[in-house]
């Protein structure tokens, strides 16, 4: 039998309308924060579910928001899934969480969800088409689509006027540093020429020298179209078994290699030690996200991890206003030059 309004109220000592109102989210300013926090909490015990038809066709607002991204994403994304998710649960929102394969409908779902009530989106870095003018055009009528139903959007990744993102310009400072004392300017930087903050942080590492000479001497570049056919974290990983090898045959005497993740550094490191080189001692090596395969391999890779606590929390804070927001988050720095082990 459904839960209704009325036993709800019995539970917490209010009245129906009282409670009602603080459920759907109106002004009221009858009882504590504290009562209101003890009937959304008990209406989730008791298993109350809100008709979001009624309230939709009321013009009541619902409290919901989707979190829009594509469905082989990285681990961290994932992780910032799940701790957006429990920071939406502790405001009281509803989450749709929606996974989309490259060349989706995407407007179709997110008319969808906008007649089901949404009222937020949080867009994960969608890369939903390969082809990237098309994605652009997408993406300008996704955000158009939303403001036109007078929901608000926040994104994940350098989209739009509107995002949150993690800022590796400090790291890319700090990791080329620490090349630059260990091995000099024997390295190269594994990037897309496109410029992301990480490439104009190594120009400023390098400030008498013009960005072209610094892209020539430092930057290995991976075609976009290496990157676009990437459906999963072992394709990236080969990828970097690749790329190294690749490298390697055209700069032998190369002395540090900074990967633009992680799992492309795992790669990395397959490649070097089928040519009998240490990882960390022969070669050193850097990388982004922290992943826990590389944390954990047993060779030094100094990285840098997102600060998923702070992302999420901007993240869920911005999902609900409107206006230019270009907010950028520093990240968690580590500089390895030991081994680390799983046990210690």
């Amino acid at each position: 039998m459904a839960v209704t309004l009325k036993q709800i109220a019995e539970s917490v000592g209010l009245s129906v309308s009282a409670v009602s109102q603080i459920l759907n989210r109106r002004p009221c300013n009858f009882c504590s924060e504290e009562k209101k926090k003890e009937v959304i909490r008990t209406a989730k015990e008791l298993g109350y579910k809100q008709k979001f038809a009624d309230k939709i066709n009321r013009g009541d607002t619902t409290g919901t928001v989707a979190i829009l991204k594509r469905t082989h994403h990285t681990m961290e994304v994932d992780q910032l899934v799940i701790r957006m998710l429990n920071k939406f649960e502790e405001i009281s929102c509803s989450c749709y969480v929606v996974n989309f394969p490259r060349n989706s409908d995407v407007l179709s779902r997110v008319r969808d969800l906008i007649d089901r009530g949404v009222e937020r989106f949080v867009l994960m870095m969608p890369v939903w088409n390969e082809d990237e003018n098309k994605e652009f055009l997408q993406w300008n009528e996704l955000a158009e689509l939303i403001k036109k139903h007078n929901c608000t959007y926040i994104s994940y990744g350098p989209s739009g006027n509107r995002y949150v993102i993690q800022d590796f310009a400090p790291a890319v400072k700090t990791t080329v540093q620490f090349f630059l004392d260990k091995i000099g300017t024997s390295f190269r930087m594994l990037l897309p020429l496109q410029g992301s903050n990480r490439e104009k942080a190594l120009y400023e590492c390098f400030p008498d020298l013009p960005p072209e000479t610094v892209r020539e001497r430092f930057i290995s570049p991976i075609a976009e179209e290496r990157l676009r056919a990437i459906n999963s974290e072992d394709e990236i990983i080969r990828l970097g078994y690749k790329l190294t090898s690749e490298l390697l045959d055209s700069e032998p005497d190369i002395r540090g290699i900074y990967y633009m993740s992680d799992q492309l550094a795992l790669g990395g490191i397959h490649a070097l030690l089928a040519r009998g080189l240490t990882p960390g001692k022969d070669i050193i090596l850097a990388g982004f996200n922290d992943f826990p395969g590389v944390r954990y391999c047993g060779y030094p890779v100094s990285t840098a991890a997102h600060d998923l606590d702070a992302l999420s929390e901007a993240l869920v804070a911005e999902s609900c206003t409107v206006g230019s927001c270009q907010r950028l988050i520093p990240p968690k720095i580590m500089i390895r030059e030991q081994k680390i082990s799983l046990y210690d």
